[in-house]
């Protein structure tokens, strides 16, 4: 059943065309490297114990950022999103 929502998927090749096409929102982002003084966590361990993260995801158009799966994301990319 997730094959829908991949069908749609939207990539961009550059942060400015990303800013260029989309609205303004809450950016989450998965990345398997937990890099130095970053700190990692599930996701779905966010959801439960956070409150009000989980109202404000509710409440703004929320976008997950994915990085390349042999690297994850750069430290750069990190820059411009608002939970690792």
């Amino acid at each position: 059943g997730g094959q829908g929502p991949l069908e749609k998927i939207q990539i961009y090749p550059n942060w400015q065309r990303f800013y260029d096409w989309e609205h303004e929102g809450m950016r989450i982002a998965f990345s398997r490297r937990d890099g130095q003084n970053r700190e990692s966590f599930p996701f779905a361990t966010r959801l439960k114990t956070d409150e009000a993260f989980t109202q404000e995801m509710k409440s703004k158009v929320t976008y997950f950022i994915f990085g390349p799966e042999d690297h994850g994301l750069s430290d750069d990319d990190l820059n411009f999103v608002h939970l690792t």
